[in-house]
């Protein structure tokens, strides 16, 4: 609830300001431990009539007179703001006024595109068929020194295997810890960060652990078998994307890309085995498998993924991955391809806030 309100624009729809003020109270001590002042920082006392008698009484505790109990008065505050929610007295909640208003702002947008037309060189509107469309666009000829970086990024560049690269991020980010027992205890097995490394190596490149073992020494396929199938969870390794998240926030390079502020979704087709669950035959690519979605940052990495059947549409996904997005960058734009392009996804995007 605090991460709702804290990216809604939240306003009266009355001069009654009171829920709105005792939000703002409970935001400023949500990070107190049981209680939490009953007056403002500006010594006015914080109204609560707009709560019921009951309400009012659990708030408190006799024992500790000018303190609220810091749970139940955020409680108290979140059921309030939901009643009022449900009865804004300005929100469109019939069909008319809703359509009347989504109207009312594609046509200023459409007044905006249409002022800009002339100086925007990119759109082009045919004269026979009045059909709009976007000229190709002709990327400029490289210089010479866009060349000369390249050449010196390749020789300051060493060459770095696969495993190399996994040993490297599992050192320095240490997402391996987030792999282990369903029952949280430390792992059993003989330096688990080396055997981490590989399962994940295994398992990425969709080796599997038989053929695996045949070109890695010192382990057998029962052993990766066995190792990959109980200290990997979909759970912990999501928390381990947002730890690779994270940390590739952090570099310089990932800045030069964009800020974080834009995702692209879109989906992969990849091959499974008929007799998966997820399998499907897909009509656009006519052969069996799955689709993996991925939600693409603007920093260049992919924030989450779901593994869906052929057969749904992938529109259902795209806000599914920003709400399970656990990682450091929070996007406010998405760029979807047709399958974003569907009157419930405007719909709900536009009720969200988006």
């Amino acid at each position: 609830m605090y991460d709702l309100t804290g990216r809604l624009k939240l306003k009266a729809t009355s001069e009654d300001s009171r829920v709105l003020d005792a939000l703002a109270h409970a935001r400023r001590y949500k990070t107190s431990r049981d209680y939490i002042p009953e007056r403002h920082e500006d010594g006015r006392p914080v109204d609560i009539s707009f709560a019921t008698l009951n309400w009012r009484k659990a708030v408190r505790d006799k024992y500790r007179p000018g303190a609220f109990l810091r749970k139940h008065f955020e409680a108290m505050v979140f059921a309030a703001l939901a009643e009022e929610l449900l009865t804004g007295d300005d929100a469109p909640y019939d069909a008319v006024s809703f359509r009347r208003q989504l109207e009312d702002k594609l046509t200023a947008a459409a007044a905006t595109a249409d002022a800009g037309y002339p100086d925007n060189e990119g759109l082009v509107i045919d004269p026979e068929t009045g059909i709009p469309f976007l000229k190709a666009h002709r990327s400029e000829v490289q210089r010479a020194s866009a060349k000369a970086l390249e050449q010196e990024i390749k020789a300051r560049t060493p060459e770095r295997s696969l495993i190399g690269i996994l040993s490297r991020t599992a050192y320095w980010v240490e997402w391996w810890r987030r792999s282990g027992p369903a029952s949280g205890n430390e792992p059993k097995l003989t330096g688990p960060f080396g055997r981490y490394v590989i399962i994940t190596c295994v398992k990425g490149t969709n080796m599997g652990p038989y053929e695996a073992a045949r070109h890695i020494p010192g382990v057998s396929g029962h052993e990766l078998s066995l190792a990959a199938n109980r200290p990997f969870a979909i759970p912990t390794l999501n928390e381990a994307i947002a730890d690779l998240v994270n940390a590739h926030v952090r570099l310089d390079i990932s800045q030069a890309w964009g800020d974080g502020s834009t995702v692209a979704a879109d989906g992969t087709h990849m091959d499974t085995h008929v007799n998966n669950l997820l399998s499907g035959t897909s009509v656009r690519y006519g052969k069996p498998g799955g689709i993996a979605y991925h939600h693409m940052s603007d920093t260049y990495i992919a924030l989450f993924t779901h593994f869906i059947p052929c057969g749904v549409w992938e529109a259902v996904y795209i806000i599914e991955g920003l709400l399970k997005n656990t990682s450091e960058l929070k996007p406010t734009t998405v760029h979807a391809d047709t399958q974003g392009q569907f009157f419930p996804v405007f719909a709900l995007a536009h009720l969200l806030g988006f």
